[in-house]
């Protein structure tokens, strides 16, 4: 009896020693694991300030991290996590999303009954296209709420999608939509109550047709990033008087006061205009981001200012641009005056021609009493 008692202390014993060894190895764990996380939330807090620093300090890659980091950080179903780019044009102050999305061939979309059953061809296809404005609107409204040293006042998101060409089976790819608008108009959005086919169309959005067959959009703003043309813009009309003659301002001065005309004329329509590296006669000196949806795109302005009529040989050098710079419209501007042949050539062609007269007419329209007087020009010039 007592040998048995013995013997069953003993085991009891070694069980206690041996629980006692299990707890301490995983209080040892558990402790490992929690310095390995107060470690790792140390070193991500300093991450974050270190790249909070580097954004106020107007660093590229770290806003790009940071816009990045902030769609992820809000996350989607997996098989709406699809892989994102920034950009951000710090001249034209333009944020740039460019988003992948799913083809919604391979999903499926279901409505709930007495159980989860597929929906009709129609349904899927306007639930799909509603998918699709969503996760612009989300891409966009993320953006704008991101800008930790105001950086852009425009936000621009394109939604690029892979798929297969039902006709064929060909694998195709392109954007399918693309949307821009004010950051602060889509800071004031309510995400969780707005109706995204609504406002997709208020935001002046666009998109393909079907989404079950898709075609590819022309986007509304693409980021050039190797063009290294544009400057940033000056303000001439503080210094220029009234009643001076356009016609003998230096050419650099009348080029920025084309930009600024196209300022004035699209001020409440979100229209971007950006003058280019002064380099006389090289084909560009002025850029027009229009994000309408029905006239929006490229325009590009050249500006003469000149005291002789403006050559035929201009006019097709612009529309010559407008081709090369994959442009919707090319837009001649001149202190002087165009020929019959100018004007013969630029019919039905996508480019606008503005005199001398119709210049300042367009300029008295808001507010600025400018005069033209080529021969006092002339004369100017000839004494230079």
């Amino acid at each position: 009896m007592h040998s048995s008692l013995t013997s069953v202390i003993e085991t009891v014993r070694r069980m206690a020693e041996e629980n006692q060894k299990r707890y301490e190895k995983m209080r040892s764990e558990i402790e490992a694991k929690r310095e390995a996380i107060a470690v790792k939330i140390r070193r991500e807090e300093q991450e974050c300030y270190e790249l909070a620093l580097r954004c106020k300090a107007g660093d590229g890659n770290a806003i790009r991290t940071l816009m990045l980091t902030t769609l992820i950080r809000h996350p989607l179903p997996p098989v709406l996590m699809q892989e994102s780019d920034f950009s951000l044009d710090t001249v034209s102050r333009i944020a740039l999303c460019t988003i992948e999305v799913p083809d919604p061939a391979q999903l499926r979309f279901l409505k709930e009954g007495a159980t989860w059953h597929p929906v009709s061809e129609t349904a899927k296809k306007r639930m799909a296209a509603t998918l699709l404005r969503a996760l612009c609107i989300r891409a966009a409204y993320l953006v704008a709420m991101s800008d930790p040293g105001d950086f852009f006042d425009t936000v621009a998101v394109n939604a690029h999608q892979e798929w297969f060409d039902p006709a064929t089976g060909e694998p195709r790819e392109g954007l399918v939509a693309s949307l821009q608008a004010m950051k602060n108009e889509l800071r004031r959005l309510h995400p969780g109550h707005l109706d995204p086919d609504a406002c997709f169309r208020h935001l002046g959005g666009i998109a393909t047709p079907n989404i079950l067959n898709a075609a590819p959009v022309r986007p509304i703003f693409v980021m050039n990033t190797d063009d290294k043309r544009i400057v940033a813009n000056r303000d001439i009309t503080a210094q220029l008087p009234e009643e001076a003659n356009l016609a003998a301002m230096p050419w650099e001065d009348f080029e920025h006061l084309v930009r600024q005309l196209f300022e004035w004329m699209f001020t409440s329509e979100g229209v971007e205009v950006k003058v280019t590296r002064a380099s006389r006669d090289r084909g560009v000196d002025a850029i027009v981001f229009d994000p309408d949806p029905i006239r929006g795109g490229k325009y590009v302005i050249q500006a003469k200012r000149y005291t002789r009529t403006v050559d035929v040989a201009a006019v097709r050098d612009l529309y010559g641009t407008v081709v090369n710079e994959g442009a919707n419209r090319g837009i001649l501007v001149t202190t002087s005056s165009y020929g019959p042949d100018s004007y013969d050539f630029a019919k039905d062609k996508p480019i606008s021609l503005i005199d001398g007269p119709n210049l300042l007419v367009l300029l008295r329209k808001h507010g600025r009493a400018y005069r033209i007087d080529l021969e006092e020009a002339r004369r100017l010039d000839a004494q230079t």
